[in-house]
């Protein structure tokens, strides 16, 4: 086990996130997925944590994969004229950044006030500047955050999309009505959502079996998973698509371009998963 990997948070792996990003950038196909501030979050440590957690069996690929999906949903918002992006659990995400957003844009990244501070200090060491507003919201997703996205300047009435990669996988079915039900409350026709989960088949799959041991020893399991994400998303009011990874590989989903098939090699049962709500952002 790498040095320090025992005592880090399981459930706060934005730097694991920014090197899977990183490492795409040097495949000799990886024009899939371009992120160049993630080497900045990338080191070294983080990456040997990252090799260890990629011989468990950890879904890496799915990193690549949901970045380029929620960039195709974001640039889709754009274009409707979306000017709200909220990205729940955003981790060292640079999008910000990365992408050419409009400058009326307004993206809320909420993530641990610990993360946002450690982010920011690497983010003006660099001197980097986004292209839109950004406002971090230092906040605690399992308990009362959507009053500090409020007075961050969130605007109930007008459009917005709502990022949440990696996150679900770690709600039980309880927390994740929740987080929908407090989202859908305050999301305006014309809005759209994207995140990625698992399926309950993940548990089975025995190329993870080590990967959730690693998780339940760390006090970070994964939850049960969800077999019909777009179903359950219905009963809370929106029009949900979901894929697995079997359905990116034959080309039944609309959103991304060809998949390198060695980024879905590894999580056959997550989904990927968008709902619009109202009037649905056109493709």
């Amino acid at each position: 086990m790498p040095v320090g990997i025992q005592n880090r948070s399981v459930t706060d792996p934005g730097s694991w996130r920014a090197v899977i990003r990183a490492e795409e950038r040097d495949e000799p196909d990886g024009s899939f997925l371009d992120d160049p501030q993630s080497p900045l979050f990338a080191t070294a440590e983080a990456r040997g944590e990252v090799a260890y957690l990629r011989a468990l069996g950890a879904p890496c690929g799915s990193g690549v994969v949901r970045a380029r999906f929620a960039d195709e949903i974001l640039a889709a918002a754009v274009r409707s004229g979306v000017r709200q992006v909220v990205c729940l659990g955003a981790g060292y995400d640079t999008r910000a950044f990365r992408l050419a957003l409009p400058a009326d844009l307004t993206l809320f990244e909420l993530e641990s006030p610990e993360q946002l501070s450690a982010k920011q200090r690497v983010l003006d060491g660099a001197g980097l500047v986004p292209s839109c507003r950004r406002r971090a919201v230092g906040t605690d997703l399992r308990g009362q955050w959507l009053p500090e996205l409020l007075a961050a300047g969130y605007r109930p009435g007008e459009p917005c999309l709502w990022i949440a990669e990696g996150l679900l996988h770690y709600l039980d079915r309880s927390a994740a009505d929740l987080l929908i039900a407090t989202v859908t409350t305050v999301t305006a026709p014309g809005s759209s959502l994207f995140f990625d989960v698992h399926g309950s088949l993940f548990h089975h799959d025995p190329a993870h079996r080590r990967y959730l041991r690693f998780l339940r020893g760390h006090g970070a399991p994964y939850a049960e998973g969800f077999d019909d994400p777009a179903g359950w998303l219905t009963g809370h009011g929106w029009r949900a698509e979901a894929y697995l990874p079997a359905d990116l590989a034959a080309g039944r989903c609309p959103w991304l371009p060809v998949v390198p098939r060695r980024l879905l090699t590894d999580h056959r049962h997550v989904w990927y998963v968008h709902a619009t709500i109202g009037t649905a952002a056109p493709r």
